[in-house]
C-alpha cells in the first residue's frame, strides 16, 4: 500500500469516526407544544436521532418520552403536559449515551390545539376552526402560506398571536420572519401585523383584532419573504384571551403596593399577578402577567428597584416647567405625542450619579434619549443607545449616563427619539448613586463525563457593574452530594476564571442533568447562564441557556 493510499485510508477512517461521534442535533420539533393536561405525539427532525436515550426539560410538569425508532433524521416522541404546568416556553435537550443536543423549545399552551392538514394555502382549502384554538403548522412547501377560518363577532376583540421565532423556527440558515394577515369572507385584507406597536416579539406577529362585523374571517400566516422549510414550525393562538402589549408603570419600588395597568388589553377585566424576583439584587426583573377567568396573559418584564417612584405623566414639557424630584428616584412616565418630559434636581455636594434608562430591556418599543443640562441651560451630556449588551447596565436602545455632578440645579430631558406617545411608550429612568450589579456567563454550556466521575472545565466570565465590588465566589445551587467546584473564585480586579466542576463517582446517574451556578460578590449576586453560539447566514449569534448540561455516560 502506497503512502498516499495509507493517508487517504486514515483520512477516511477519521471522517467516519467523526460522523459516528457527532453530537445529535435537533432542527425542529412538530408540533412545538401542547395544551395543559394533554398528551400528543411529536416529531423530531435533525441528525443522530436514532441513538437518543435521554431528555432534559426546563421546569416541572412537562414530560417527553422517546418512542422506538431507527431513522437517524426523524424520531417520534410523546409530549405530556400536566394540567397545572406553568404556561410558557421551556428549553429541551436530548442526548445519546455520549453527547447532548442543541437547545430546542416546546411551548405549554392553555387552549385546545389542532395540527394543520395540507393543503391549506388557498381560500378553497382552508377549514373552519372553533375558538379558542392554537393552530400548529409548518411552512414546508415552496412559497407556502397557511390559513384557517374562524367565526368572530363585532365588538368581541380577539388575540391573534404567533410563536415562530420564539420556538426557534428556521428557514434554511435564517430565522422564520413571520407575516400575519386577516381577510374577510370576500378575501379582502382587513388587518396585518405591520405597524404593531409591540416590539417584544420581533418576528413573531401579534394582533389585537376588533372585527368590524359578525362573520367568518381567514387568518393567514407566512414568511415575510415567502420562504419555506420543514424546520419552519409555528403556533398561532386565537381567541378572546387576555394580552397586554405593554404595562404602565413598567416598574416599582420593592415592597410597594402598585397598581399596574395593561396597555392595549384584549379583555376588559384583567388582574395583575407578579412572579418572584431574586431577593439578593437591588435591580430585579420579575415576570408580570394578567389573568381573566381561567386564562393567563403573556408575560411582561417588570423592574423592581430600591428607589421610590416619581410619576411624570403630566406637565414637565419644557425646561421652565420641569418637574422637581428628590434623589434617589425612579422616574416612571410616558410621553405625550411629540413631547419630551423634563425633570430637575438639586445637588448639595459633589457626587457621582447615574441615569439609567429602561424601556427596551422591559419589552416596550420606547426608544429613550437622555440629555443633561446645567442651571444655565448648557447641554453637558447626552445618551441614546446604551453601552454594553442586552442585560448589562444598559444595552441596545436603553441609554445610560454616569458622571460627576457639582453642587447646583440640574435638568434632565427624557424623550422618545421618534417623538411617539401614549401609554404604549412608557419609560423608567433610575436617577441616583447607582446599583451593585453582577452579570455572568459560562462556556461551553455542556459536557460529558463517565458514571465513574470526572472533571468538567468551563470558563466563567463575570462583569462587575457600577457599584459591585470585591472577589466573586462561584457556587452551585442545590447540587447533588458529590458534585463540587474547584478554582471557584474570581479575584478582585479579574473578570474570568477557568472553573472546574468535579463530579464524584456515582453522584450523578447515567443520563442528562442540569447544574445551576451562582456568582456572588460583596454586594450583589447573579445566576450564571450558558452561552450557546450558533451560525445563521454566516453571522454568529448567541443565546443564553439555563444551566450547565451534563451527559453522564455508562463508561
Amino acid at each position: 500500500m502506497s503512502r498516499l493510499t495509507r493517508m487517504l485510508a486514515l483520512w477516511l477512517v477519521m471522517i467516519i469516526a467523526g460522523v459516528a461521534n457527532a453530537a445529535p442535533r435537533i432542527t425542529s420539533i412538530f408540533p412545538a407544544g401542547a395544551q395543559r393536561g394533554a398528551s400528543v405525539d411529536i416529531t423530531l427532525q435533525g441528525s443522530g436521532l436514532k441513538d437518543l436515550k435521554h431528555v432534559l426539560i426546563q421546569g416541572t410538569g412537562v414530560e417527553i418520552v422517546l418512542l422506538p425508532g431507527t431513522d437517524d433524521a426523524t424520531r417520534k416522541a410523546r409530549l405530556t403536559i400536566a394540567a397545572d404546568a406553568a404556561q410558557g416556553r421551556r428549553e429541551v435537550r436530548f442526548a445519546d449515551e455520549r453527547d447532548a443536543s442543541n437547545v430546542r423549545i416546546v411551548s405549554v399552551g392553555q387552549v385546545p390545539e389542532v395540527n394543520e392538514v395540507e393543503p391549506n394555502n388557498t381560500p378553497d382549502k382552508v377549514t373552519l376552526q372553533p375558538l379558542p384554538i392554537c393552530f400548529n403548522g409548518r411552512l414546508n412547501e415552496g412559497s407556502d402560506r397557511d390559513g384557517f377560518i374562524v367565526r368572530l363577532r363585532k365588538g368581541h376583540v380577539v388575540l391573534i398571536e404567533v410563536e415562530g421565532l420564539r420556538v426557534l423556527a428556521n428557514i434554511y440558515e435564517s430565522w422564520l420572519k413571520g407575516f400575519l394577515e386577516v381577510t374577510d369572507a370576500s378575501g379582502q385584507p382587513i388587518a396585518t401585523n405591520q405597524g404593531t406597536v409591540d416590539d417584544y416579539y420581533r418576528w413573531d406577529p401579534v394582533l389585537r383584532f376588533d372585527p368590524p362585523a359578525d362573520g367568518e374571517y381567514t387568518i393567514w400566516f407566512r414568511d415575510l419573504n415567502w420562504r419555506s422549510d420543514t424546520k419552519a414550525v409555528y403556533r398561532v393562538t386565537v381567541g378572546e384571551l387576555p394580552h397586554a402589549f405593554a404595562t404602565y408603570p413598567i416598574g416599582a419600588q420593592r415592597g410597594a403596593n402598585v397598581s399596574v395597568e395593561p396597555v392595549g388589553a384584549t379583555v376588559s377585566t384583567m388582574t395583575a399577578v407578579f412572579g418572584p424576583v431574586n431577593p439578593d439584587v437591588t435591580l430585579g426583573i420579575s415576570d408580570l402577567m394578567f389573568t381573566a377567568g381561567a386564562y393567563e396573559s403573556n408575560r411582561r418584564p417588570f423592574l423592581w428597584t430600591k428607589e421610590p417612584s416619581a410619576y411624570v405623566t403630566a406637565g414637565g414639557l419644557t425646561r421652565d416647567t420641569a418637574i422637581p424630584v428628590q434623589l434617589p428616584v425612579a422616574l416612571d412616565g410616558w410621553f405625550e405625542l411629540g413631547k419630551p418630559r423634563w425633570v430637575s434636581f438639586d445637588v448639595k455636594d459633589k457626587a457621582w450619579l447615574h441615569l439609567n434608562g429602561y424601556a427596551w430591556r422591559l419589552g416596550v418599543p420606547t426608544d429613550l434619549e437622555l440629555k443633561v443640562y446645567d442651571a444655565k441651560g448648557n447641554l453637558v451630556q447626552e445618551a441614546d443607545d446604551g453601552r454594553g449588551s442586552n442585560g448589562g447596565q444598559a444595552g441596545g436602545r436603553d441609554p445610560f449616563i454616569a458622571r460627576e455632578f457639582t453642587p447646583g440645579k440640574w435638568f434632565v430631558r427624557i424623550r422618545d427619539v421618534d417623538d411617539r406617545g401614549g401609554k404604549g411608550f412608557p419609560f423608567r429612568v433610575l436617577l441616583g448613586p447607582g446599583h451593585a450589579t453582577l452579570r455572568g456567563t459560562f462556556a461551553p454550556d455542556m459536557a460529558g463525563i463517565p458514571v465513574a466521575g470526572g472533571d468538567i472545565t468551563t470558563t466563567v466570565k463575570c462583569e462587575r457593574i457600577d457599584l459591585a465590588r470585591g472577589d466573586i465566589t462561584i457556587e452551585l445551587i442545590d447540587a447533588p452530594q458529590g458534585v463540587s467546584l474547584v478554582n471557584a473564585l474570581i479575584a478582585n480586579g479579574k473578570n474570568d476564571v477557568s472553573l472546574t466542576v468535579r463530579v464524584a463517582s456515582g453522584s450523578l446517574p447515567v443520563g442528562l442533568h442540569r447544574l445551576r451556578i451562582r456568582a456572588r460578590c460583596e454586594n450583589a449576586s447573579t445566576i450564571l447562564v450558558g452561552n450557546e453560539t450558533y451560525n445563521n447566514q454566516g453571522t454568529a449569534y448567541q443565546r443564553e441557556t439555563d444551566g450547565l448540561i451534563v451527559v453522564v455516560r455508562p463508561n
